[in-house]
C-alpha cells in the first residue's frame, strides 16, 4: 500500500470514528418521548435553553434532548401559565394533566354553585354558617371554600357582624366521576395539611393554606 492510500485510509477511519461519536452522543443525549393527556386534543409548545421552540403532538414519539424545557399549552381554553418539563435519561412517557383557564373555571363555579351548596347543606346540620372564598380548580372537579361558622352569643346581640363570633374552617369537595355528585374530601378544619390530606392536590392546599 502506497503512501497515498494509507493517508486515504487514515482519513476515512477518522471520519468514521467522528460520525460514530456524533451519532452516539446524539443518541445518549436525546430521548424518544410519547406525550399523553387527560384533556383531548392537547396542544403544547416547548422552548429550550437556546429559545428553540418545538410543537409536541400527543401519542406520537418526539425526540427531545435531555434537559429542562419551558412549556405552555396553546389551547386557549387551558391554563396559560408556563411550566417546566424535564427530560431525563429514563424518560419515555409523560402524562399531561392540564386545567382550564380562570374564565372557564369561574363559569363552571356558577354552573355548579347550587349543587355544591346543596351538598354542603346536607353535610352540616347547623344553619349558623355561610360559605366564602369559593373556588373551582383543574377541569372543574375540585372545589374549596371557607365554612364560616358563627358562634352567636344571644345575650351580647353582637350577631354575625362581630369577628369574634365566628370561626373559619376550610373544606374541599371533589366531584365523583362515577355519579357526578360532590363529596367531601377534606375538612372542615382550621388548616388542611398535606400529611392529613394526601389525596388533595398540593396546589389546592397551597392556595387555601399559603403557609402550608
Amino acid at each position: 500500500m502506497n503512501k497515498k492510500n494509507i493517508i486515504i485510509v487514515i482519513i476515512i477511519s477518522i471520519l468514521l470514528i467522528l460520525i460514530g461519536f456524533i451519532t452516539y452522543n446524539y443518541i445518549t443525549s436525546s430521548r424518544s418521548v410519547i406525550f399523553t393527556s387527560s384533556y383531548s386534543d392537547t396542544k403544547i409548545e416547548f422552548t429550550d435553553k437556546n429559545n428553540k421552540k418545538t410543537i409536541v403532538d400527543l401519542n406520537q414519539k418526539t425526540s427531545l434532548k435531555i434537559g429542562s424545557y419551558t412549556a405552555i399549552y396553546t389551547n386557549k381554553d387551558l391554563d396559560q401559565n408556563t411550566f417546566t418539563i424535564s427530560i431525563l435519561k429514563n424518560t419515555s412517557k409523560i402524562e399531561l394533566n392540564p386545567g382550564y383557564n380562570e374564565v372557564i373555571l369561574n363559569t363552571k363555579l356558577k354552573e355548579q354553585n347550587s349543587q355544591i351548596k346543596q351538598t354542603i347543606k346536607s353535610l352540616f346540620v347547623s344553619k349558623n354558617y355561610s360559605i366564602t372564598s369559593e373556588k373551582i380548580y383543574h377541569q372543574g372537579e375540585w372545589f374549596s371554600g371557607i365554612l364560616r361558622v358563627y358562634q352567636i352569643d344571644t345575650f351580647s346581640r353582637a350577631g354575625s357582624s362581630n369577628p369574634d363570633n365566628h370561626d373559619d374552617y376550610y373544606i374541599v369537595l371533589k366531584k365523583d366521576s362515577s355519579d357526578n355528585n360532590w363529596k367531601l374530601i377534606g375538612g372542615p378544619n382550621l388548616i388542611l395539611t398535606t400529611v392529613d390530606n394526601p389525596s388533595i392536590p398540593l396546589y389546592i392546599l397551597n392556595n387555601i393554606n399559603p403557609s402550608n
